[in-house]
């Protein structure tokens, strides 16, 4: 099948993708990024140094080639590149790109545009979207620092389809929960979430690839959506004891990559 890959230049959707695209290498895909997203003025100092933390993880990933992660530019360069930008799908040029493309399917992982009818039409088999948090109770932005900041002992990945304009709301396929470990920085917490749900993905995409139906249910109208915290909540994450990121996350993330193991998945073993 012909994928088409929607992340952003973060260290999460980097992993993600690069998992994805090792674990199956039978397909061909195309990988674009959703580009600049310009923060509001509002945004807490804290935020803006957790972005640029990760595009620098971006451009390093020291020691995880290993597992089939590489950085977007290689991964570009894997998949027959190049790295694009799509940064308005839903008109214009882009949109005419996309139809021209016409993928089979389209994963979206932490890709920072809203999908509109006319692009969702455009792949065969939908679009799958992998959610960094358990829906429906977290849709929105940042679901893992919601989760942490309410102390909750779950968090989680939720694999859904992406069916009108509407934001992590559509039909789920299934939920990845996992332990929620506060000793741990809130990146390396999300960090944690991609194996599980990338297996997720894997599976999905198997059963299209064979022919079958991909069971999803509709989402109940329960849960909230939750913006980007603010300075008050930022104060109360770091007053609960708890940090952004500490600069140890890829190191404390190893054993997640170790129980992964793209290699076992890509033969059908995992």
């Amino acid at each position: 099948m012909k994928i088409l890959l929607l992340g952003h230049r973060d260290i999460a959707s980097n992993i993600a993708l690069s998992l994805m695209v090792s674990a199956m290498p039978q397909h061909r895909y195309v990988i674009m990024l959703s580009g600049h997203v310009q923060a509001p003025t509002s945004t807490p100092r804290e935020l803006a140094e957790l972005a640029t933390f990760e595009q620098r993880l971006c451009d390093e990933l020291y020691g995880l080639s290993h597992y089939g992660i590489l950085s977007f530019d290689r991964l570009a360069e894997r998949t027959g590149g190049p790295l694009r930008i799509l940064a308005e799908p839903n008109a214009g040029d882009d949109l005419a790109l996309l139809a021209e493309l016409r993928p089979d399917l389209v994963i979206s992982v932490r890709y920072r545009r809203i999908l509109r009818e006319a692009a969702i039409a455009i792949p065969a088999h939908g679009v799958l979207n992998l959610h960094s948090g358990l829906l429906p109770r977290y849709k929105g932005v940042m679901a893992t620092f919601w989760a942490m900041l309410a102390a909750d002992q779950t968090i989680g990945s939720t694999l859904h389809y992406i069916v009108d304009g509407t934001i992590d709301t559509g039909p789920i396929v299934g939920r990845a929960p996992i332990p929620a470990d506060r000793q741990r920085s809130y990146l390396a917490n999300v960090l944690a979430l991609y194996p599980a749900g990338c297996r997720m993905i894997i599976d999905a995409v198997n059963r299209i690839e064979r022919g079958e139906a991909v069971a999803c249910h509709e989402q109940p109208e329960a849960g909230a959506y939750y913006s980007s915290p603010g300075r008050e909540q930022m104060l109360r994450f770091q007053a609960a004891g708890l940090r952004l990121f500490d600069g140890n996350e890829l190191q404390q993330f190893m054993p997640e990559l170790e129980a992964f193991d793209c290699r076992s998945v890509a033969a059908g073993h995992a």
